[in-house]
């Protein structure tokens, strides 16, 4: 999901990093709270120690909006 969601911005950085105009600051803080909520995500998935814990990270995602 944190793929697929950074991909959309993902030629905004591009083009940052090849000097062509710089990615705007809501676009870099968006993309940001994507690697942050995904990290935290994956440290929660690992922490599981039931299937019912499991299912309830993975059914409560609230991935970050635009």
């Amino acid at each position: 999901t944190a793929g697929k969601m950074l991909a959309q911005t993902d030629w905004k950085v591009v083009r940052a990093a090849e000097g062509i105009k710089p990615a705007d600051q809501a676009t870099l803080d968006f993309r940001a709270a994507i690697r942050a909520h995904s990290d935290a995500l994956e440290t929660a998935i690992a922490g599981c120690t039931s299937v019912e814990q499991l299912i309830d990270v993975v059914s409560n995602q609230d991935w970050p909006k635009e």
